[in-house]
């Protein structure tokens, strides 16, 4: 399976071609930290300061990284009651590391 980063292998792609980065969930996250150049491609990310963001089971991706430690990583259990309040939501939300 060839990882890529739009349309790029990651092992051709470089943090400095880009201005952020989103890490995808599912079964993704799993391929991604088993692969040492999606790992540091995130470390990279981080330590040129850009914005990344991350969905679903992303985040694990970014405990694999090493990039979690003193942040606040935050997710958040989706309701299936359209109907709940904006402050029931905001309970949903959970300290993630």
């Amino acid at each position: 399976m060839a990882l890529a980063v739009i349309g790029k292998r990651v092992e051709r792609a470089k943090a400095n071609d880009y201005d952020a980065l989103l890490l995808g969930g599912l079964m993704n996250p799993d391929k991604l930290r088993m692969n040492k150049q999606a790992v540091q491609f995130v470390r990279d990310f981080f330590e040129q300061k850009k914005p990344v963001a991350s969905i679903c089971h992303g985040p694990w991706t970014l405990v694999e990284a090493g990039v979690v430690q003193g942040r606040k990583v935050m997710w958040m259990s989706l309701s299936h009651n359209p109907q709940s309040s904006k402050e029931e939501r905001q309970e949903r939300w959970r300290r993630f590391c």
